[in-house]
């Protein structure tokens, strides 16, 4: 409401989820990035159900014309707009062309090889 927008949180809050997580806390610290995707991959496997049962009841609520999703959210939008015969259009919300603000779409930082 803060914006003026009604808006409907979907997917579990990822800082919470880190905090909480004393083995996610000690890849990050290890440095571990394939093992960080793998546990990060096993949690959104875990709360996918719920969170698509939360999307497709906000869509319906809100009965929209099409959906606008991000690439992440896709596979979602795709078939949450299919079941209610509506258009879905995928957004990228980011810049994924490198430029001397973001070298790459991994964010690495610019002075890496």
């Amino acid at each position: 409401q803060e914006f003026g927008l009604d808006v409907t949180g979907t997917h579990p809050d990822a800082e919470l989820s880190l905090k909480d997580d004393a083995k996610m806390q000690q890849l990050i610290a290890d440095g571990s990035m394939l093992k960080l995707a793998r546990r990060m991959a096993e949690h959104n496997k875990k709360n996918f159900p719920s969170v698509f049962e939360i999307e497709l009841k906000a869509a319906r609520a809100f009965q929209p014309d099409m959906l606008l999703c991000a690439g992440m959210e896709s596979t979602q939008g795709a078939a949450i707009a299919s079941s209610m015969n509506i258009p879905m259009i995928s957004c990228q919300l980011r810049v994924t062309v490198p430029s001397k603000f973001d070298p790459s779409i991994m964010e690495e930082p610019e002075w890496l090889p």
